[in-house]
Formats: structure tokens, sequence, C-alpha cells
């Protein structure tokens, strides 16, 4: 589920910088907001497979950790976008950038979900 949802909002972000039309990019942002709903749906599982008895710790840990990028984002792209007289070139390279972080993620998670059922 998670592979999923990773490889789906990295596409869905790619496309973005193509596309012109606002109603276009509105609408695979939509398509977006779908592909992270399969993110939901294998994250709290994740943590009770861990471990049942100490779920509600690890939940606060991982919320605590997941938190950085949403406070060290927008810093990271104000120095991104600061010196650039293209604007529109600048938020495609950080789309492409944040799509390319969704896809090391996916590649680098991805082999410790697979196992083997007996």
């Amino acid at each position: 589920m998670n592979s999923l949802a990773m490889f789906g909002l990295a596409t869905c972000l790619l496309i973005c910088g193509w596309l012109k039309s606002d109603l276009n990019i509105v609408s695979v942002l939509t398509v977006a907001g779908f592909f992270s709903g399969f993110s939901q749906a294998g994250y709290a599982n994740n943590h009770i497979d861990l471990s049942a008895q100490y779920t509600g710790v690890l939940m606060g840990i991982s919320n605590s950790c997941s938190s950085v990028p949403g406070i060290l984002g927008p810093q990271v792209s104000i120095c991104l976008l600061e010196e650039e007289t293209d604007f529109v070139g600048a938020v495609n390279r950080n789309k492409y950038l944040s799509s390319c972080v969704r896809r090391s993620d996916c590649e680098r998670l991805d082999p410790f979900s697979a196992r083997a059922l007996d």
C-alpha cells in the first residue's frame, strides 16, 4: 500500500510540472490526494505490527519526526526560490525535487516491506 502511495504521489507531482491549465493541475493534485489515502491505510498498521504494547509511543515518536519536514520545507523552498527570475521554472524544479525524494523513499523502504509468506 505504501509503495503504491509513494509512486502515485511522485508521479502526480511530476505530471504537475508539465501542465499549464489550472484545472488540470487541480485535477492531478486531487488524484494525488487519492494516493495519499493508500499511505494512511498502511501507516497505522505498521506501528501495530512492530509492537502492539508500545503503539502509542511509536506513533508519538514517528509523528514528531515527520513534522520536521513540514517545518523545514518552506525554509528550503524559500532558499531555492530566492534568487530565481523564472518563477515557474523554479517551482517546477521544486516539484521535481520533491518527487525525486518521494521516489527514493519508496525505493529505499520497499525492500523492507516485502516478506515471504510460508
